[in-house]
């Protein structure tokens, strides 16, 4: 359990992300351009405009936040330590 430790360690900082940097720009490009062209697409700013902008902005956004938790391996809400794989291990044989 110490050496697989040792190496997801080892993959965690050799991967440092899946997505290449001109993917990046190309997204935060994307963001920028939807921005831009919601902001000057309609100048007469009504409630109904004004909400599906936050609406398409928010969505963008979130598919940002996504992209970017996906891209980074090994991290997120769940994180499993060698005690637990220690825990599991030891219950695993008192079953026999």
């Amino acid at each position: 359990l110490t050496e697989a430790g040792r190496q997801r360690l080892s993959r965690s900082i050799l991967l440092e992300g899946n997505l290449y940097p001109p993917v990046w720009v190309i997204l935060i490009f994307g963001l920028v351009s939807v921005v831009f062209g919601l902001y000057h697409i309609n100048r007469q700013q009504t409630v109904v405009s004004l909400i599906f902008e936050f609406m398409a902005i928010f969505l963008l956004l979130s598919c940002l936040y996504f992209i970017y938790d996906l891209d980074t391996p090994f991290s997120g809400l769940v994180n499993v330590t060698p005690q637990g794989f220690q825990t599991v291990y030891g219950k695993i044989l008192s079953l026999h």
